[in-house]
């Protein structure tokens, strides 16, 4: 657009002239005919919008912005707005420009960006926060990539515009205290670049996930099965029965550790079922299990506390699972999922942290989201905040609620990556 307005050298002050003319004959074109000019509005409406809501918070908030900041009632930034002059004048529109410009930036001037007593940031300072976590978060519109471009898209402006504030407060700021205006201003410009996540996940496989599982002749919406032919449905079912009956004969359980019965399985299934031996007064029984099932359970025992550590063993014998065991179950679980690694103790997730508050009455649990930054120091983004009182007075309560218990089920949670995963945060407190 600025290059088809200004092929040639042009005169400052006319080239601002021209600048002003173009955007305001195109404000009314369709998006697709000038969309920049559309955005350019589109950003002075969001601008507007956020003064207008920090100075409307309250009756007391807007005397305290009139009185001592010389905010106004009504205000409308807009940079090409022009100075009123004799009507025999032509209006010098670069001055005019510069007004403007002064005009926001002593609205701003000596702001305390995070002091809590600083109105002009009372309720701006939440924003750029609110909206990763908004995007970082799964929600009913917010399930996959496809969502989370199309929320950026559609609130690019919103961003813009508070990150044309935050610029204009940092720049303003009474000394070199700008750190924490920095990091909104950089987490509004990982949103504006879409450089976040885009995907629910937090680099590791996750194995609780669903799969759906084929091998079962099904019928197509053209009525033809799948396997095309009666023989080779007969073959599937003669295959299915014959590795059932080989894994009843060879094995002493007839159900899955889950419950299952073989016969309900399908053959890809029943092909990752393994077979492992327990040596018990020099006789060796052997006990079958579905290898993802088994691997969970594994997973479970290394997850839990070291303290209450549940034990990996046999549950049919009470026989501990060996290291050899242990590769067979990777074996299979490798053939499925590549990339799966053994379970191990940790902590959860590397892009989550949490710390508890103790208070009066009361102890809070903050979970934080890790932004990181290019070149920049990481950044801890507030998702939830649960509070627990210490005591329920005249109350009967369930043992869970007991706040020692559930510090000791969260930190369970954490480590076994069920916490923050995939799941709308939108509350931010908790009683």
């Amino acid at each position: 657009m600025i290059d088809s307005l200004f092929a040639k050298p042009i005169i400052y002050e006319k080239g601002l002239w021209k600048l002003k003319e173009y955007l305001e004959t195109n404000r009314n074109a369709s998006a697709t005919q000038n969309k920049f000019v559309n955005s350019y509005y589109k950003i002075l409406e969001q601008i507007n919008r956020i003064i207008n809501d920090i100075y409307s918070n309250n009756t007391l908030m807007a005397a305290i912005l009139t009185n001592k900041y010389g905010w106004k009632y009504g205000y409308i930034y807009d940079p090409f707005r022009i100075d009123q002059v004799a009507s025999t004048m032509r209006p010098n529109i670069t001055n005019s420009i510069k007004n403007t410009g002064k005009e926001i930036k002593n609205m701003w001037k000596n702001t305390f960006y995070k002091s809590p007593n600083e109105i002009r940031t009372i309720i701006l300072k939440s924003y750029p926060n609110t909206e990763f976590v908004n995007i970082i978060t799964y929600s009913e519109h917010n399930k996959n990539r496809e969502d989370i471009i199309k929320k950026l898209d559609d609130n690019m402006e919103y961003y813009l515009a508070l990150q044309f504030i935050h610029v204009v407060i940092r720049d303003n700021m009474i000394n070199d205290v700008s750190d924490s205006v920095n990091k909104s201003i950089f987490l509004l410009d990982a949103l504006v670049t879409k450089n976040i996540p885009l995907d629910y996940k937090d680099g590791s496989i996750s194995v609780s996930k669903s799969f759906s599982w084929s091998g079962t002749p099904r019928s197509s919406s053209s009525n033809h099965s799948h396997f095309q032919s009666k023989a080779n449905i007969e073959k599937y079912r003669k295959t299915k029965d014959e590795m059932v009956a080989h894994i009843l004969e060879n094995n002493m359980n007839d159900t899955d550790l889950s419950g299952d019965e073989w016969k309900d399985m399908t053959v890809n299934k029943l092909k990752k079922v393994i077979s492992i031996p327990s040596v018990i007064n020099g006789k060796i029984y052997r006990h079958a299990f579905y290898a993802r099932t088994l691997y969970r359970y594994w997973r479970n025992s290394e997850k839990s506390h070291r303290l209450q550590r549940i034990p990996f063993i046999n549950p049919y014998n009470r026989v501990p699972f060996t290291e050899e065991d242990k590769e067979t179950i990777m074996n299979a679980m490798l053939s499925m999922y590549p990339r799966l690694q053994r379970p191990t103790y940790g902590e959860g997730r590397r892009d989550i942290s949490y710390h508890t508050i103790q208070e009066y009455n009361h102890v809070s649990i903050v979970f934080q989201y890790i932004a990181i930054i290019p070149d920049q120091e990481n950044i801890l983004v507030p998702l939830i905040h649960i509070r627990i009182p210490y005591s329920f007075p005249n109350q009967d309560i369930d043992a869970a609620y007991i706040p020692q218990i559930l510090f000791d089920n969260i930190n369970f949670l954490v480590r076994n990556k069920n916490c923050l995963v995939k799941v709308c945060l939108s509350s931010q407190s908790m009683y």
